[in-house]
């Protein structure tokens, strides 16, 4: 009903991404599916929603899948961690992950001062894990949690989203970042 802040609907996307060997010296593939599901309250400006994702990616030539073409975690698809604050790293150096799964349980409000004005509330409480990193011995399946609230703005530049959010579930090697504009 809304394409910056949807209230009622649902959206569903699949990705697939090929980088034949044929073409390119780093061949791959990932295939991504997004869900998301927005029920609204009668009579109200209240909804609930649920968004989830879930990821693959694997090398075309039996060579180990680049690091730049794993699955990140953590920052806009996991608020709570930081930017690639989620997964396995080595030296300093962000690993990512062959697989990856995240799921947002939701209530949110809109509210509408004017026509021109538009806030809306999101308590939020996000679940997933990101492994299979072929780099790494330590790519066990773990699952990680946060829970939040975020304020979402309409204004005349574009969307702005301010959030915080706590980690419920974290190993130690994972980043928290407790605010996200």
């Amino acid at each position: 009903n809304n394409f910056l802040y949807p209230s009622n609907g649902f959206r569903n996307n699949l990705r697939f991404l090929i980088s034949p060997n044929e073409i390119s010296d780093d061949p791959f593939y990932k295939i991504t599916l997004d869900n998301s599901i927005y029920k609204k309250f009668t009579n109200s400006e209240n909804f609930l929603f649920i968004s989830n994702s879930i990821g693959i990616a694997e090398s075309l030539n039996n060579d180990k899948l680049r690091t730049i073409n794993a699955f990140a975690l953590g920052g806009l698809n996991f608020r709570g961690f930081a930017f690639r604050g989620i997964g396995p790293k080595e030296n300093d150096i962000y690993l990512g992950g062959n697989k990856v799964f995240h799921t947002t349980f939701g209530y949110g409000s809109s509210f509408l001062f004017d026509d021109k004005d538009n806030i809306n509330l999101k308590l939020f409480y996000t679940t997933g894990s990101l492994w299979g990193s072929e780099y790494t011995n330590n790519n066990d399946f773990k699952l990680r949690s946060s829970a939040g609230v975020s304020f979402d703005f309409l204004t005349p530049v574009g969307p702005l989203s301010l959030s915080y959010s706590i980690p419920v579930e974290k190993e130690s090697g994972d980043r928290v970042k407790n605010f996200n504009l």
